[in-house]
């Protein structure tokens, strides 16, 4: 923000606080990332450790790959989280844990 400052020193509060405002969201939106993929539930595990069970049929499930998704955040900012995409070994249902 003081590089944009030193290059705007004409800038009037408004300006000042847009400025602050588009750096705050960009923050923001990287923190919002870091926050949503650090949880046990994007690795299909529940709090105790075990592997989240089917949401249809209840049965056991497993690991398959990871799908990449970006989100809209306020001031149109990007969020990229990465969630793991989890298959039941009875039903073939495919899930996201993190969206039960």
């Amino acid at each position: 923000m003081k590089a944009w400052r030193d290059s705007h020193p004409q800038a009037t509060f408004m300006q000042i606080e847009e400025a602050l405002e588009e750096e705050l969201s960009k923050l923001r939106a990287e923190m919002l990332s870091d926050l949503a993929n650090a949880s046990a539930a994007t690795e299909g595990e529940t709090a105790d450790g075990e592997r989240v069970k089917c949401p249809k049929c209840r049965g056991a499930s497993q690991r398959h790959g990871y799908r990449k998704r970006r989100l809209k955040g306020r001031h149109d900012q990007s969020i990229r989280i990465e969630r793991r995409v989890m298959t039941c070994a009875g039903c073939g249902h495919t899930f996201f844990p993190s969206g039960q």
